[in-house]
């Protein structure tokens, strides 16, 4: 008799989490399946969790049970399959004018007071505004995910015929194009390239216009996130051997070494040697803390978005990389 494993991340008031059950009869998943289809929250080892907030959702086939295994969550992909692929899995999606789910990039003007700090490339999200029709939206409450700010209009201070509404669920997007005027600000939000609506991997395509060539050739069309930050990571890695001259074997932390370190480095870059100790320890810790782990283990703790993040850091490093210049011997 099979077993199914669970794993799934979830956005609530709480923030981005995650959580796991194990052993389930194939009744019991298909029963699970059926109530996030419906919309009905679940109970996860006694967390509720409300089915509009997953993000990400991994079925995990055993034929012995995981409960009372070692580290369960570390031995479940060792000894088990992912089958997520074969069940039929429809996340739900709250009916709403200007948000509905769709393959499609759809692109919503969003006009706001003046002052607003955005830039083309923002994953933002609409929460409150005024909806003039299914592609015009004034709106007055905004959170920029890409830079963590909370950004509040003064229009639900000023009477007006209408007035803003919360937009529930939020509509998220890429912002494009961005034009300031005087007196207010207007940016196209591009939606359909957002994560929580096509995932990782659409995400990396939409973006590649804004990646170095060998991220998008080597790491867009890999299908877990442990391939896609090791590949990223080698890439680097690679760049810093040539441009250095290092060996094969010079590698991780020592090649960070090797190209960085503020007083025997072969590379520069940084105007102070405080800018230059922080450049070594960003690229030092960058291998130890973000490449190493996908290197040695399955790394669940992290949201798709999240490893779309470690890209884009990778993709900044590479950038650093190809202005830094060779010292002279």
């Amino acid at each position: 008799m099979p077993y199914y494993q669970v794993y799934i991340h979830w956005k609530d008031e709480m923030g981005a989490r995650w959580g796991e059950d194990i052993d389930f009869s194939v009744g019991q998943l298909n029963e699970l399946i059926n109530t996030i289809k419906k919309g009905v929250p679940i109970l996860l080892k006694g967390i509720k969790i409300n089915p509009y907030g997953i993000t990400k959702l991994e079925i995990w086939k055993t034929d012995e049970r995981a409960r009372g295994k070692s580290k369960t969550w570390e031995w479940i992909p060792y000894h088990g399959e992912n089958v997520t692929k074969d069940f039929i899995i429809t996340l739900p999606t709250k009916p709403h004018l200007v948000n509905k789910a769709s393959d499609r990039k759809r692109i919503i003007k969003i006009t706001w007071d003046s002052g607003l700090q955005i830039s083309k490339g923002d994953e933002v999200e609409i929460l409150r505004g005024i909806i003039y029709n299914e592609s015009n939206i004034r709106a007055s409450l905004m959170r920029n995910i890409t830079t963590g700010r909370e950004e509040r209009s003064s229009i639900d201070d000023v009477l007006s015929t209408r007035s803003p509404t919360d937009i529930v669920p939020p509509i998220k997007g890429i912002v494009e194009r961005v034009e300031v005027r005087p007196n207010e600000t207007k940016f196209d939000l591009i939606m359909g390239v957002g994560i929580i609506e096509v995932g990782l991997g659409k995400l990396l395509k939409e973006s590649s216009k804004f990646l170095d060539k060998d991220i998008v050739a080597n790491c867009i069309y890999k299908k877990d996130a442990e391939d896609i930050v090791t590949s990223a990571f080698r890439i680097l890695e690679e760049r810093i051997r040539t441009k250095i001259g290092a060996s094969p074997e010079c590698h991780g932390v020592d090649l960070m070494k090797e190209a960085y370190h503020p007083d025997t480095g072969k590379l520069g870059f940084g105007k102070t040697k405080a800018e230059r100790e922080g450049l070594f320890h960003l690229f030092r810790s960058s291998i130890l803390f973000l490449r190493n782990p996908p290197s040695h283990r399955f790394i669940r703790e992290y949201a798709e978005f999240e490893i779309f993040e470690m890209v884009c850091l990778v993709n900044l490093l590479l950038n650093i990389l190809e202005k830094s210049q060779v010292k002279q011997a």
